[in-house]
């Protein structure tokens, strides 16, 4: 990253009546041209050359949109406008900087540009103001090499920008997404800022179907997009990251899992449940494998692990009733309330998060395990012996000199009983 002591308002762009000044007289005297769609129809557009440390970032970028809240989030001191009030600031294109940085390392830009044999070989687009439209990431990469060793990378000590025609943030938005969104050439924009973008454009008073089509999606894609993204938030709030987006830049599968799954749940205390589970796993990372096959999982298999949870995690007075409900008594009026929920806040006040994925892994096994078995005609007796193993087990190993911890055993030999009288009288009408 550019050091410190280089940083200086001439490194981020020239100011901006220099700017508009400098570009109208060139611009004026130009024989060169750069053919580009814009504003509806092809048109060259004059092209000139500037030194670096002329034009300047545009913030309202959108592959940046999601990046700079993280900025924000992870500098409190900063304004909260930093990327809005003041968009030529030394302080707000510095930032910039930094964050556009982190995207030409993460796409290895800067080692494509290291070789001397590298140079410009397409212009960059900017504003008639000489505002970096198309070219952002690679106008980043050329500076931070040419302000490391100025000999070595002074091929990029002037550069070409191609200058647009006049025109509105509309225009600049639609240019936008057709060069870097929807070609298949560039890098991608990472999904949460496709996302966010979307959303301002709805909110803005653009119709959904406009903004898929300008996405080169369908609105139940884009639907599913902003969905994944709201889940993600509340993910990122939920592990006490606000705003950091780049933790999630690899979850996207994960989130429209959950979108999707969450569907298939009714109450309230499932889906908090549910998406309690998934958080947990996706905190975990990929040490837990597969994320977008796991979630549907849990979704599938949610009133097993709910069961099961209950059982290790609620006290015997809680899990003591029939039903999945509890009536607690709030004066005169019982208020009920869900064992999906109790569970849940009893994976809040528990830390063991192995311990519960691994019950949540174990209980969808074996439910894929009996799905797989239930259809043999054996079926029934092949779960009876499984259960008399077990049984076995339990006795060869959990009752010896040792001390043992029988909570809850009385509550578990009740609940056999139960399942075997009930078997008993289903074989007596057979």
């Amino acid at each position: 990253m550019i050091s410190q002591d280089i940083r200086s308002h001439e490194r981020f762009g020239a100011p901006i009546l220099q700017r508009i000044s400098e570009i109208k007289t060139k611009v004026a005297d130009c024989k060169r041209f750069h053919g580009i769609e814009f504003q509806g129809k092809y048109q060259d557009i004059p092209v000139i050359t500037v030194r670096i440390d002329f034009p300047v970032y545009r913030l309202a970028n959108g592959r940046t949109r999601s990046f700079q809240r993280e900025y924000l989030a992870l500098n409190p001191d900063a304004p909260a406008d930093l990327f809005k009030c003041d968009h030529d600031s030394f302080a707000a294109q510095s930032a910039q900087h930094d964050i556009l940085y982190k995207l030409v390392e993460e796409e290895d830009l800067l080692k494509a540009f290291k070789s001397e044999y590298m140079q410009q070989t397409e212009p960059i687009v900017c504003t008639s103001e000489g505002v970096v439209v198309n070219g952002n990431r690679r106008l980043c990469a050329w500076r931070s090499l040419y302000y490391s060793d100025q000999n070595r990378y002074k091929h990029f000590q002037t550069i070409s920008i191609a200058i647009l025609p006049l025109c509105d943030e509309r225009d600049i938005e639609e240019l936008e997404k057709r060069l870097q969104i929807q070609n298949p050439m560039r890098a991608e924009y990472h999904w949460h800022a496709i996302a966010l973008m979307a959303k301002e454009d709805i909110q803005n008073g653009k119709r959904d179907g406009d903004v898929a089509k300008s996405y080169g999606k369908s609105t139940q894609a884009l639907h599913l997009l902003m969905d994944a993204r709201d889940y993600a938030e509340q993910y990122l709030i939920s592990i006490g990251k606000t705003d950091q987006w780049s933790l999630v830049d690899k979850d996207y599968y994960a989130f429209e899992q959950m979108v999707k799954g969450r569907k298939k749940l009714q109450t309230q205390g499932e889906k908090e449940l549910f998406e309690s589970l998934a958080f947990s796993f996706i905190t975990s990372g990929s040490k837990e494998g597969r994320l977008y096959e796991l979630i549907p999982d849990i979704a599938d298999n949610l009133a097993h692990i709910e069961q099961e949870l209950a059982q290790k995690m609620l006290t015997e007075g809680q899990t003591g009733h029939e039903d999945s409900n509890i009536d607690l008594l709030a004066g005169d009026e019982p208020i009920e309330v869900e064992r999906a929920s109790q569970v849940v806040a009893a994976i809040k006040e528990n830390d063991d998060a192995v311990a519960i994925q691994k019950t949540t892994r174990t209980v969808i096994e074996v439910q894929k395990q009996l799905k797989h078995e239930k259809h043999a005609e054996n079926y029934l007796l092949l779960q009876l012996s499984k259960a008399v193993s077990a049984l076995q087990n339990a006795i060869d190993n959990g009752i010896n000199d040792r001390k043992v911890n029988i909570d809850g055993v009385k509550k578990q030999l009740e609940t056999i009983d139960e399942k075997v009288d009930y078997i008993r009288e289903w074989l007596d009408q057979q």
